[in-house]
């Protein structure tokens, strides 16, 4: 177990577990709905159209429905669909706490939607990091073009490494922007482009905009072998996978911004 950072980059979580599709899971939405008011008191339904690739090469687009659950300062929020039980937050602490809340959605889920199986489990970090970008291992920061035909500020470096390790896979993606305006109308730009849309359902009002060049640091440890909906090894696999996330953590931004973040303190 490790210590919390007194100054974290930590902008967003995302903890997830996949489901076997169930085509009803509208019918069940007023009873969850009542079971977790208590603790997340806004409700916000979802529909957008999502794009299926068939196996002809052909593309057909759904209408996908979710349903968003949120805290009363809009900061944490339960977010559900067919196959999906996601909570995420824009206002990160501790762990515990969070997974605490998550326990007692999983448990009224469990129980409503009498869940005996779950296909997919993942944890997802996203940090956004402005100052001590110099100080993340420098395999993280990308390659950057000189020379007078290229222009220094107009650009976006990407890593990515996705490597087996125990219980699933590890992704580690690092976005290194030049400029804010780099990603010109993003929906959020405390968040990788594939977040932006569900980051945006919650608030960020306590987050100023970046002056200078910024990186994003996302870790997602998956793992997509099926299992049985135990709620205790769920939630086991949840905290090992935390802990997997803070040695990655560790080794990609270094000892100099561990110390100006507070671990070493």
């Amino acid at each position: 177990m490790h210590h919390k950072l007194s100054k974290s980059p930590i902008s967003y979580v995302l903890a997830q577990v996949q489901f076997p599709i169930i085509q009803s899971i509208a019918d069940f939405i007023p009873r969850l709905q009542n079971s977790i008011r208590e603790f997340f008191p806004h409700f916000q339904p979802i529909t957008h159209h999502q794009i299926i690739l068939l196996g002809d090469g052909q593309q057909s687009i759904v209408l996908l429905k979710q349903w968003h659950f949120m805290d009363k300062e809009k900061k944490t929020g339960i977010l559900i669909d067919q196959q999906n039980l996601t909570i995420h937050t824009s206002h990160y602490e501790q762990f515990q706490p969070l997974l605490t809340r998550f326990e007692t959605v999983l448990n009224h889920c469990c129980e409503i939607l009498e869940l005996t199986i779950f296909t997919r489990l993942g944890l997802r970090y996203i940090n956004f990091i402005e100052n001590g970008v110099q100080n993340v291992s420098q395999k993280l920061q990308g390659f950057q073009l000189e020379g007078a035909e290229f222009k220094d500020n107009q650009l976006i470096k990407k890593v990515e490494t996705i490597q087996h390790c125990k219980k699933g896979i590890m992704r580690i993606q690092a976005t290194h922007l030049a400029d804010k305006q780099a990603i010109e109308g993003a929906k959020n730009i405390f968040v990788p482009l594939d977040l932006g849309n569900l980051a945006s359902l919650l608030s960020y009002e306590n987050y100023r905009e970046p002056k200078q060049a910024y990186l994003l640091l996302d870790f997602d440890h998956y793992n997509t072998e099926q299992g049985d909906f135990d709620i205790a090894e769920i939630l086991n696999y949840f905290n090992f996978s935390q802990e997997l996330i803070y040695q990655g953590f560790r080794q990609a931004v270094g000892l100099e911004n561990l110390k100006i973040w507070g671990e070493l303190s």
